[in-house]
């Protein structure tokens, strides 16, 4: 009963994930059903393995930490759908640090699951081995036992093969959604660019990197947008990106940038 409470209630906390992740990517406010309902059910999950893990000191530890860390997760998924529905970026600013925070805080989770899990396993084999020096009676009960044991884990696979089942379906369904976008992006009639807070290309799509003749492994992450400007280009730039960091927003900038052969383009830069 612990080992499939506190099972379920990491899949909760994988369903919230991969509901929000959706949610980052499409902005679809359906992909977060998964995310609401695990939220909804996780605190009773806690409530019912907190009760029946009473006879542990060690166990209820470590339901305390597990809900000190989902709490903590959740927070973290709901600070990213709050920021992702008051931003119109495909990744926002700090959703790296955000991810990264949050894989932690799951390898946490997992390693006190696991904890949990082995000791309810150790406390298994214990209580099988005494029995087994019991009599025929005490045989027949482990016999039936272990029956029971495999038709429990038998309902347990087919369980959790139909969640694995529901979710690869749901990842497939955000994985599309994905590349409708990063293709919309790529093939824009407009070039897009990307730049972090000190001027270094981060994102650029197809469109402009046609229309400078570069590859995206020789720009992005490599150049600044000044190393691809005119010298009156790089003036003007330096005046309206200070501007656009302090205002949020620049409109119709006339700059010219230089192609791979040296030729120059002519461009109007909007920004936000």
């Amino acid at each position: 009963a612990v080992i499939g409470e506190i099972e379920e209630a990491l899949g909760d906390l994988q369903e919230a994930e991969t509901g929000q992740r959706g949610y980052l990517l499409t902005g679809d406010e359906r992909f977060l059903e998964p995310y609401n309902a695990a939220v909804a059910h996780l605190p009773e999950q806690l409530r019912e393995l907190r009760e029946i893990t009473a006879d542990s000191v060690q166990q209820q530890a470590a339901v305390g930490r597990i809900q000190a860390l989902a709490t903590q997760r959740l927070a973290s998924l709901k600070d990213g759908i709050e920021q992702r529905r008051h931003q119109h970026p495909i990744l926002a600013s700090g959703d790296l640090e955000r991810l990264q925070s949050g894989r932690s805080i799951m390898d946490e989770i997992r390693s006190e699951v696991e904890g949990m899990r082995e000791r309810e396993e150790s406390l298994l084999r214990a209580r099988a081995a005494g029995l087994a020096g019991d009599s025929s009676q005490a045989r027949a009960l482990i016999l039936g036992g272990n029956v029971l044991a495999g038709l429990v884990l038998l309902i347990v696979f087919i369980l959790l093969q139909r969640e694995s089942a529901s979710r690869h379906a749901a990842q497939i369904d955000a994985q599309k959604h994905l590349a409708e976008i990063e293709d919309l992006y790529n093939n824009a009639p407009c070039g897009y660019h990307s730049l972090d807070k000190d001027g270094l290309i981060i994102r650029m799509n197809d469109t402009e990197l046609m229309w400078l003749g570069h590859t995206r492994a020789e720009v992005v992450g490599k150049k600044h947008l000044t190393d691809l400007l005119t010298p009156e280009g790089r003036a003007k730039f330096d005046q309206q990106f200070e501007e656009l960091k302090r205002t949020g927003v620049v409109s119709d900038v006339d700059l010219e940038l230089v192609r791979s052969d040296g030729t120059v383009l002519p461009v109007i830069r909007s920004a936000s």
